[in-house]
């Protein structure tokens, strides 16, 4: 399960290299990125790619409070349209979302109880910036409307590396640029 990555680079590199232009320079250059921080991403509506700024840990629009989206920062991609607690939040294409990043980190569960978790970084070949598959909604939490994400996650079996320190890994977009690699189109 991932629960931190970073994104170090400015967004010139990032307007490069997913193809959008990145106005400023908020939600880059950040090494430790953690649920319930503003995180970078890129969405779309009616087919035109928009980046914003998303708070990362779904918040589902029947939630009263913040806190649902501390259980919601990942979400399982062979079993997201079955959960109740997405419901309204499917993988259609309204409610993609890209969190870039150009590593994470994942923990590896020590051998003997009482013993330390181990970190272990991964980055993309090249140290290039890459995009999570994500899925983002809105909610009005006392009044005030909030814009929120999950990262998408998959079994590592298809990874030997990642495979020998978790059983999760974040869902990693292929190049090239973002809006090629994943469609955003309506379906129905």
């Amino acid at each position: 399960m991932c629960a931190r990555y970073i994104n170090t680079l400015g967004p010139e590199v990032l307007s490069k290299k997913f193809g959008v232009q990145i106005p400023t320079s908020q939600g880059t250059h950040r090494y430790n990125i953690a649920p319930s921080q503003q995180v970078l991403a890129i969405t779309a509506k009616d087919g035109e790619l928009r980046v914003r700024l998303l708070r990362w840990g779904l918040i589902p629009s029947w939630a009263k409070d913040l806190k649902a989206g501390n259980r919601m920062i990942n979400a399982r991609v062979e079993t997201i349209a079955a959960k109740g607690n997405y419901a309204g939040v499917t993988p259609d294409a309204h409610h993609r979302a890209f969190m870039l990043a150009d590593g994470y980190f994942e923990w590896q569960k020590p051998e003997r109880r009482g013993q330390p978790h181990q970190p272990f970084y991964f980055q993309v070949e090249d140290r290039q910036p890459f995009a999570f598959a994500a899925l983002w909604t809105a909610a009005k939490i006392q009044g005030e409307w909030i814009h929120t994400c999950t990262l998408l996650t998959c079994e590592t079996t298809s990874n030997p590396l990642v495979h020998a320190i978790h059983d999760r890994m974040p869902v990693i977009l292929p190049d090239p640029h973002v809006q090629h690699a994943c469609r955003f189109t309506r379906r129905g």
